[in-house]
């Protein structure tokens, strides 16, 4: 599932913000399938471990 052959790996961590997140969204958009072609997946969560919980909230709770 996550392989750097379909373009859904990071190349490093990063604090989460505007720039990590737009990169995470933009790589997931632009994921490509076993047949070579983008899949467009659109993200719906931000799984992060318990230390980071309140930090992931305050960047994806809707204003």
């Amino acid at each position: 599932m996550f392989h750097g052959t379909h373009s859904n790996l990071a190349a490093v961590g990063a604090p989460i913000g505007d720039t990590t997140l737009t990169v995470a969204r933009v790589a997931m958009r632009k994921q490509t399938g076993l047949a070579g072609g983008i899949v467009s997946v659109t993200p719906r969560f931000l799984i992060v471990p318990p230390d980071l919980e309140v930090i992931a909230e305050k960047w994806t709770v809707a204003a």
